[in-house]
């Protein structure tokens, strides 16, 4: 087996498979920074342990971030504050009672600039040490909510897709939304009630093979070998898409669909027969995370 050729499987299984999440990312460099945090609200679990807790978000006007920071108490002749206090729990931001974004630790695209509501499902967790090695501790859960305003304009791409259905075919259109160029956008499609794992490891002897036929010194017992890698699997012989921009057997495609400017949208034709349960993740290394469809 020609070692110089062997492909991995991770990038493309981890964008089939992962379902839509949205990865940390820090800002861009030289990105002016919106910062925010909020004053304290309390919480309380019957007048026996408190704790202050303040939201904070932070934006770039391309990701949004919301952290959670608090000081924890427990009741004894008066109020006694804990040496620490763990705060973690979920978020969600509203606008006029619609929710516009979620998460608990994750990055998210920010949503543009105006008034917003932050409200968050809390736990959090005082401990104190103390001497000998043994230690007190107490928890409190409960909701914050707290006025937001936030005056970045938004900036980066955002990108979305949809699927519309004919007779005979699948028609996924990726459109961006947002006021930057999106760079090297990336399809991976699968039809999803297929093989994950056998579809997958198709394809890559297809793309294998492939790239081993574009060499500018082909070397013949290189594409021997990745062709009678490529034809043990009988899914090779059929494809999803005849785009040229794709790489496709009858399950699954990956198509390279170059940048896609502010405004602008792009389509890849599916055959309706090899893409019933269709479904998408769209990837640039200018968006924030990934897109499903």
């Amino acid at each position: 087996m020609p070692l110089n050729r062997v492909r991995t499987t991770a990038v493309l299984a981890s964008a089939v498979l992962t379902a839509a999440g949205w990865v940390a990312a820090a800002p861009a460099a030289g990105a002016e920074v919106e910062k925010y945090c909020s004053p304290t609200r309390e919480i309380n679990r019957d007048n026996d342990i408190k704790a202050n807790i303040a939201l904070c978000t932070e934006t770039d006007g391309k990701r949004l971030t919301v952290t959670m920071s608090g000081d924890c108490f427990m009741k004894t002749i008066g109020w006694t504050q804990y040496d620490s206090c763990r705060v973690e729990g979920d978020w969600r931001l509203t606008r006029d009672g619609t929710e516009v974004a979620a998460g608990d630790y994750n990055v998210v695209p920010y949503p543009g600039p105006g008034d917003y509501e932050l409200s968050a499902t809390v736990l959090a967790t005082g401990r104190t040490s103390h001497s000998g090695g043994s230690s007190s501790s107490g928890t409190v859960h409960g909701t914050v909510s707290v006025p937001v305003t936030f005056t970045s304009k938004p900036s980066g791409p955002r990108l979305g897709a949809s699927v519309h259905a004919t007779d005979n075919r699948k028609t996924l259109t990726v459109v961006n939304t947002g006021p930057d160029k999106a760079g090297t956008v990336k399809l991976y499609a699968i039809d999803d009630k297929t093989a994950v794992i056998e579809s997958l490891s198709a394809l890559n002897a297809l793309k294998d093979y492939r790239e081993a036929l574009t060499q500018k010194e082909p070397d013949e017992d290189e594409i021997d070998y990745f062709k009678a890698e490529m034809e043990k699997y009988p899914i090779n012989q059929v494809a999803q898409t005849d785009d040229p921009r794709c790489v496709s057997n009858q399950h699954m495609s990956e198509c390279e669909l170059g940048t896609l400017a502010s405004g602008a949208s792009t389509e890849v034709v599916f055959k309706a027969e090899h893409a019933s349960d269709l479904r998408g993740t769209i990837t640039s290394p200018d968006q924030l995370g990934e897109v499903t469809s």
